[in-house]
């Protein structure tokens, strides 16, 4: 077709372009007073600021017609949907004419609000919903950042849930803030970060350490004297929230301590870079003399032995080298005779996880298989209700739940949970059972039917 004005002006981005121009032109005039400035030697001062100003609202604006473009093929889908869900209100005949106009109705929500929608009425409701909503948080934030940083704001990182569960939905939120910062496409995601990383009222040490993890180990600094600095900011915001008679569960002295414990480790393994073994021994000698909550941090960092922390094992060139096998070795020390929970908890988060399940496809199958089966059989509910989140990746792995497959045990075991050691203090009478005990009976039973759902779906017959 020839490629004359009326069929531009017709076309996708004409239309946009169109549309759109009083953020366009004012956009493009930026970026050559920019140049034009930069080309003369003239506002040098200025430029420095005026180079990301413009940058910055570039890529707002594309980031908008991108939106703009996917946001009537979303709607169409969102109505199709309904339609084959037989909600009220949605007609054969409104699909049609989405489909004959080739534009849906602009008075029909965007599927993204939908999701969003639910996911503020779901923060109100339990905590195994608040809590599988801030593990969702980097799939909340690839769907629509702004929606994602508005509900951490006001909902997730002031969460608290009274004497059981505590600031616990604000640690885990603080965590997937690591994922946002190996991204590069969030606008403003250190400037966002930075804010949420301020200590608030209530805030417990196990948030505390996500905070310096966040801090110490990922790239949020890019210089070491600014990350000093912020380190230094943040022990004088933790001041006013110090422990008092009044106060008990405030900060104390012990967690200020382990501000600077963390920031040396930290250092101490950037200073060793990419060698393995040298990382390696630095977590194997720290590790059984130091603090509780010091071996929690490290717990939760032991795939940064590796270069590629994140899913460390999708390499299999890399996953078959003898080196793996410090995972394991430190997999058991977490998990050593008289560990506390809260050691062995960071066993089962993403990382390790993965760590795990890559490693089935190696010669450390066994070991991995052992490794988690234990996370699955521990007798702290939240340990197997964590690691069997992956049993989708699993499947995925072993190409299904066939026989003595890893996942047809962890399914089994988990369907015959009530029948499991660590079930056996819950078999009593109802009214014999105290409160917690109820309430970590009910945690078991939800496990089991979650098991019993991925059972039913597979149709495997145990």
């Amino acid at each position: 077709m020839k490629k004359t004005f009326t069929n531009l002006k017709h076309s996708w981005w004409g239309r946009y372009l169109r549309e759109n121009w009083l953020i366009i032109i004012p956009s493009i005039l930026i970026v050559i007073a920019t140049i034009v400035a930069g080309c003369l030697g003239a506002f040098a001062s200025a430029a420095n600021w005026i180079v990301p100003l413009a940058t910055t609202i570039v890529t707002a604006v594309f980031g908008l017609l991108k939106t703009k473009i996917n946001d009537d093929e979303s709607r169409v889908a969102s109505l199709l949907l309904d339609y084959t869900r037989g909600v009220d209100g949605v007609t054969f005949d409104d699909v049609l004419g989405v489909l004959i106009s080739n534009k849906a109705h602009k008075n029909y929500p965007n599927p993204s609000s939908k999701l969003f929608e639910s996911v503020i009425k779901q923060c109100t409701g339990s905590f195994e919903d608040r809590r599988r909503i801030a593990e969702a948080l980097p799939g909340l934030f690839r769907v629509n950042s702004r929606e994602t940083k508005t509900i951490v704001r006001k909902k997730l990182r002031v969460d608290f849930h009274g004497r059981r569960w505590k600031d616990d939905i604000r640690r885990r939120t603080i965590e997937s803030f690591s994922y946002l910062l190996r991204k590069r496409h969030f606008s403003f995601k250190k400037h966002f970060i930075k804010s949420m990383l301020v200590p608030i009222n209530n805030d417990s040490v196990y948030t505390l350490i996500a905070i310096l993890e966040i801090i110490c180990f990922e790239n949020l600094f890019l210089r070491q004297k600014k990350r000093e600095k912020f380190l230094g900011r943040l022990k004088e915001a933790m001041f006013p929230l110090t422990a008092t008679a009044q106060y008990p569960q405030g900060f104390s002295q012990e967690d200020f301590d382990l501000v600077d414990e963390v920031y040396s480790f930290s250092m101490k393994l950037r200073k060793a870079k990419s060698d393995i073994t040298k990382k390696a021994n630095l977590f194997m000698t720290t590790f059984p003399s130091c603090s509780d909550n010091m071996k929690i941090v490290i717990a939760k960092n032991l795939t940064r032995i590796y270069k590629n922390n994140f899913r460390c094992f999708e390499n299999d060139e890399c996953a078959e080298k003898p080196c793996m096998t410090y995972i394991i070795r430190l997999f058991d020390m977490c998990f050593a005779k008289a560990s506390p929970k809260n050691v062995r908890r960071p066993m089962a988060h993403e990382n390790i996880c993965f760590c795990l399940i890559y490693l089935l496809s190696t010669g450390y199958k066994d070991e991995a298989e052992r490794c988690f089966m234990r996370l699955i059989e521990d007798d702290d509910w939240i340990i197997p209700m964590t690691a069997f989140d992956y049993i989708h990746k699993l499947l995925e792995i072993e190409g299904g739940a066939g026989e003595n497959s890893l996942c047809r045990r962890i399914i089994q075991y988990c369907t015959n949970i009530e029948s499991a050691s660590v079930f056996s203090e819950y078999l009593q009478e109802e009214d014999q059972l105290t409160e917690p005990q109820k309430k970590k009976k009910e945690d078991w039973l939800k496990l089991r039917d979650r098991a019993e759902h991925i059972k039913n779906v597979l149709k495997i017959s145990i």
